[in-house]
């Protein structure tokens, strides 16, 4: 506990008339009544004065020195529980959307009764006991939350507040701590039903200042009323936030949903927060909610409306001068970040123009030919920091290839390696980053993309998808989830500034067996993959439906945006040791020498 030798309250069992009996916060259990009814404990905590102040003056009545609140309090009633719960929902999706704090260290419970207590730890705020805290809190409450209607009257220094799991007399339920999600989405049945017994609680690490919330604790510790720029902005957008916590029926939804979206989105919520946070409103304010498709499509446009100042406009207009200084920088990314294959299919590198950061590759093949093996010696063999989306394999399963790749190995060399307490070193693949996760889409991925940087501390320019046909994706048939999945990779691409490298299963009729040639159209689902595509390979193994000897893969240049396409690779496919390396040779005879861009 925090300040313990502020560890006095006031204390009314059985009622509220039966106050003025000040116990230390270590008693309070065990003066509980049996029934645990109309049980009541001040708001704040005093140290030993108070109860000094109430045994000679029989009263709490008074009291002028210091007190602390481990929690800033704010009381939702109505005699209308439905109202009360709708105002509840709304301050809760202000609370994360405007102010930034976590719902999971916030804590809201059921009175009871008519209305529900949310509960911000005091951590957030930076308190400090002070003889003027409670007005402190008051003026928190109607600076932040005056729009939602609370009552004020409990930021008195000597207010009661009813105790978690102790029943109310009247309604014979108890007041019980709520996740804030059910808060969102269950119905008031639920919750009175969860408030027929008590609930426990389980408090988490206190959370870290807010600086928002401290400069507003700052303030009205020094008296004055300073601005503060990003408060200003913040409430200014919070206005209009709040405006949007009403219900809204057809006719209004969609106009609704993209203020919101784009309300968050300037205040700088990833793509994926906003996502998850209009999804809430919808589910709550939407009458009936906008489909999962509409939803998504409103948020996409609410984050493809630009508002560019002038200097940003004038930037786009460019002279030759300026286009020769996007070139010159054009070339240095390309030998910074640009995506080669000369370190082990050198021959057919030749034939390849370069990828840059901010285009999509793709690699088609039918099952088990070899593309995510393809994929990881792309990895191991450019050097070039790799974030490997991993939906198909395993993490251990990963690992295990990487290091027979790495040290040339068969997997059971490798698992006796690490069974016998021994390990592999990892200096060769220290580049590589991996993502564990099966449940996802493109703008998750934006989001683990840039924690992975924070993480690595590096700058990651490649991502590889293995493979896009496990992504999460809008549409009800395949044509249509292929094309999503495909225009979404290139905003993903354009979005990080990244290669994006994705690997896509093939049609069943076109090269699913694994031993034919591919064609550009081979990819299942949608043509979208060739539009989308920079480059596009393709893998077959002419043997690996046969009863031979099976080394060698053909890898097809299908199509690149500029240089000759129609061009295979004979390469060595060393499967026992997942290496692909060494071209036996390439196969010119069906070239188009120069193609058009796309």
């Amino acid at each position: 506990m925090i300040y313990p030798e502020y560890q006095y309250v006031d204390s009314a069992f059985n009622g509220v008339n039966h106050r003025n009996k000040v116990i230390t916060v270590g008693e309070i259990t065990a003066k509980l009544p049996p029934n645990r009814e109309d049980c009541y404990i001040t708001y704040f905590r005093f140290p030993k004065e108070y109860k000094e102040h109430c045994d000679k003056n029989n009263s709490v009545a008074g009291y002028k020195g210091k007190c602390y609140s481990d929690f800033f309090y704010m009381d939702v009633d109505n005699q209308d529980l439905k109202q009360a719960h709708n105002t509840v929902k709304n301050l809760l999706l202000y609370i994360e959307s405007e102010l930034e704090l976590s719902l999971h260290v916030v804590e809201v419970f059921f009175s009871g009764a008519k209305g529900f207590h949310v509960a911000i730890p005091a951590s957030y705020f930076g308190f400090e006991p002070r003889e003027d805290l409670p007005q402190i809190h008051r003026a928190i409450a109607k600076e932040f939350f005056n729009a939602f209607n609370l009552d004020f009257a409990i930021y008195d220094i000597n207010r009661l507040f009813r105790l978690p799991n102790t029943k109310h007399i009247k309604t014979g339920l108890y007041k019980v701590i709520l996740d804030p999600i059910d808060i969102l989405h269950k119905d008031l049945e639920y919750i009175r039903a969860l408030a027929m017994a008590p609930v426990k609680i389980i408090r988490s690490e206190w959370p870290e200042r807010n600086r928002l919330l401290n400069i507003a604790y700052k303030k009205y510790c020094t008296g004055k009323r300073f601005a503060d720029p990003e408060k200003n902005q913040i409430q200014s957008k919070g206005t209009a936030l709040v405006d949007l916590f009403n219900t809204v029926g057809e006719g209004g939804r969609n106009e609704s949903c993209f203020s919101f979206a784009h309300e968050l989105k300037r205040k700088g919520l990833r793509k994926s927060e906003v996502r998850k946070l209009t999804e809430m409103w919808n589910s709550v304010y939407c009458t009936p909610p906008l489909d999962n498709d509409e939803l998504s499509r409103t948020v996409d446009s609410a984050f493809r409306y630009q508002t560019k100042s002038i200097a940003e406009k004038l930037g786009r207009i460019k002279f030759m001068q300026d286009m020769e200084q996007d070139y010159i920088n054009f070339l240095k990314q390309l030998k910074e970040h640009g995506l080669s294959f000369k370190s082990f299919i050198p021959k057919l590198d030749k034939f390849i123009t370069p990828v840059t950061p901010g285009n999509v590759v793709f690699v088609l093949s039918g099952t088990g030919v070899g593309k995510t093996t393809f994929l990881q010696n792309v990895n191991f063999h450019t050097g070039i920091p790799a974030f490997y989306i991993n939906l198909e394999t395993s993490s251990a399963t990963l690992f295990e290839r990487f290091q027979q790749m790495a040290h040339n190995k068969f997997n059971y060399e490798v698992r006796d390696i690490y069974e016998n307490g021994n390990r592999l070193s990892l200096e060769r693949l220290k580049h590589v980053v991996t993502l564990d996760d099966t449940d996802i889409n493109i703008d998750d991925i934006i989001e683990y993309w840039e924690l992975a940087q924070e993480k690595a501390g590096i700058v990651i320019p490649f991502i590889g998808i293995d493979h896009m046909g496990l992504l999460q994706a809008n549409g009800k048939s395949e044509y249509e989830r292929t094309t999503y999945i495909a225009n979404q990779l290139i905003k993903l691409a354009k979005k990080t500034d990244t290669i994006v490298f994705a690997l896509s299963q093939v049609s069943r009729d076109d090269g699913g067996s694994g031993d034919e040639p591919l064609t550009i159209n081979s990819g299942k689902g949608s043509g979208a993959i060739e539009n989308a595509a920079a480059l596009m390979l393709g893998l077959y193994r002419p043997n690996m439906n046969k009863d031979c000897a099976d080394s060698e893969m053909r890898v097809q240049l299908l199509k690149q945006r500029s240089g000759p396409r129609a061009i295979t690779a004979v390469v060595k496919y060393d499967a026992p040791h997942m290496l692909i390396y060494e071209e036996i040779k390439v196969n010119t005879d069906q070239m188009v020498p120069d193609q058009a861009p796309f």
